[in-house]
């Protein structure tokens, strides 16, 4: 796999027990080329990983993977903040006098509340409204926000299915204009959408996004595309990336990034 991953979780994040080194050498064995390691950094008193994040500690561990690191093989270091439109302050606090080489921005909670990765919300509301409210904080977050790469856009359908509900249906169908509008401000603020393999090992059995919200960042102009497994515990360590390369290419990219001290650096895939 001569891809760069750009998503793994280790034990800086609280939903994580990985250990950098370790990853580090996992992934040289499995043919990566580099690794991005991200911690959490949530905001969110209800979120379980809520004030978990040191990014001394983080520091610290990310020092000993890259000397452990095989020569050539790379190393990032990259925090995912969750809601940073809700939680800037609290983000740039922590993060204050440190230095990363990418910033994630993910959306797991919506304004009022209402968690997407878990069934409750959808159970309650419908879903399709939850969805498009997703969609539209979506879009809050990317114009007003400065962060490299988009995460797991679409991420709701984890919820979805956990609920019972069906989640082959294709957003760019049902709010063209929302979605056209919101991967625009990707292209024009020149942020990356992520392809999250995590979908691929569980129920709903998909990427996010889906192969058509990706086909519509590329006819807009999109060229900054990543490849991330969301890695957490064993066994799905680095799961699905080939696969999400090989939709990456029937959507028309035939280059991905990863992102060093801000900057996108091309690889083909």
């Amino acid at each position: 796999m001569s891809f760069y991953d750009m998503h793994v979780h280790s034990r800086n994040s609280a939903d994580s027990d990985l250990i950098e080194k370790d990853l580090v050498s996992r992934a040289f064995t499995s043919g990566l080329k580099g690794i991005g390691i991200v911690a959490h950094l949530d905001g969110n008193p209800a979120d379980y990983c809520y004030n978990y994040f040191d990014p001394d500690r983080f520091d610290r561990d990310i020092r000993k993977a890259e000397l452990a690191a095989p020569a050539g093989f790379r190393v990032f270091k990259g925090v995912e903040i969750g809601e940073p439109l809700r939680f800037a302050d609290y983000a740039t606090s922590r993060m204050s006098n440190h230095e990363y080489d990418f910033i994630i921005g993910a959306l797991h909670w919506l304004e009022d509340d209402t968690f997407i990765l878990e069934k409750d919300a959808f159970l309650k509301n419908p879903v399709l409204e939850i969805v498009e409210n997703y969609y539209r904080e979506l879009l809050d977050v990317v114009e007003n926000c400065e962060f490299q790469i988009l995460a797991h856009m679409g991420l709701f359908r984890r919820g979805i299915k956990k609920a019972g509900g069906e989640t082959d249906f294709d957003e760019t169908e049902l709010w063209p204009a929302l979605i056209k509008k919101l991967l625009g401000v990707l292209v024009d603020k020149n942020i990356a959408l992520e392809l999250n393999t995590s979908g691929l090992r569980r129920e709903e059995n998909l990427t996010y996004p889906i192969p058509s919200v990706l086909r519509m960042f590329k006819d807009l102009g999109g060229e900054l595309v990543t490849l991330g497994s969301d890695s957490h515990r064993d066994p799905w360590v680095f799961y699905g990336l080939e696969t999400g390369a090989e939709i990456l290419i029937e959507c028309g990219f035939r280059k991905a990034c990863y992102y060093h001290k801000g900057q996108p650096n091309f690889y083909p895939l």
